[in-house]
């Protein structure tokens, strides 16, 4: 019989070993339907993150997740994220708006250790504050309000009673309502608010922010604190190239952005 496992909501820490070489992502979306981009994330881990020593991953690996029973489904990944960390290099998840039933048998079966948003590391000196930065989207109170309501033990203690295929249907359903919500919403009400990060940042005495979610990667310099967005991984459209991308730290603790094409 397997042990009880804590709701995903109380898997996670804050406390991060202060990172030596770290790497940073998100927003990379796996489902079966982008198997390009499935083919070019197994590449990174054997690959491009083996230049790192740690490898935090900041929300939304997995374009939705039904909980840790379904890990059958992504058994390519979970193989690979598991000889990442079996290399002797650390691997951490925070998980995001589309992925926050990642939980305690997931960080099991690949080695990871998931992490709360927000997190703070000390890297080179520096203070960094890691993020989804859905949190911060503080312009919109019904997607607050849900963010806070999947989040709850009430929530997640139903969400996981349900048989798998009820679990499919409602996260189906879900993404269906958050892509008729986003066409309701203004660009502003689904970015970040700078009074939001800035207060967390202050708060938790950081001198730079990394989060993903608003899919608009550049370096900002905001007053006292840099704040990098990381790039979301897509295939090209008719409106849009492909790219994937990561951010790094060198060893003065100064941020890098780099951005690639698919």
């Amino acid at each position: 019989m397997r042990p009880t496992l804590p709701l995903p909501r109380d898997a996670a820490t804050r406390f991060v070993e202060p990172p030596h070489n770290p790497v940073f992502v998100a927003d990379i979306h796996l489902s079966w339907r982008k198997r390009h981009i499935a083919r070019r994330f197994l590449a990174f881990l054997s690959q491009e993150a083996l230049g790192f020593d740690e490898l935090f991953i900041l929300g939304d690996l997995f374009e939705f997740w039904i909980g840790d029973e379904a890990l059958f489904v992504a058994s390519p990944v979970i193989k690979a994220l598991k000889r990442y960390t079996g290399t002797g290099r650390k691997l951490y998840v925070m998980p995001g708006n589309r992925d926050v039933l990642l939980g305690a048998h997931f960080a099991h079966r690949t080695g990871a250790t998931l992490i709360t948003s927000p997190t703070v590391v000390t890297c080179h000196g520096k203070r960094i504050l890691l993020a989804h930065g859905d949190e911060w989207c503080t312009l919109d109170p019904d997607y607050q309000a849900f963010r806070a309501r999947v989040r709850s033990e009430a929530f997640q203690r139903q969400a996981l009673s349900m048989a798998l295929p009820m679990r499919l249907i409602w996260a189906l359903r879900a993404r269906s309502l958050s892509k008729r919500h986003k066409t309701q919403r203004t660009p502003e009400q689904m970015d970040v608010v700078q009074a939001s990060f800035l207060a967390d940042a202050e708060k938790e005495n950081c001198q730079a922010i990394v989060h993903g979610h608003t899919h608009k990667p550049a370096l900002y310099e905001e007053g006292p604190v840099t704040r990098l967005v990381l790039p979301d991984w897509k295939e090209e459209t008719d409106d849009s190239s492909s790219r994937y991308g990561w951010a790094q730290v060198d060893s003065q603790g100064t941020l890098k952005l780099v951005v690639r094409p698919l």
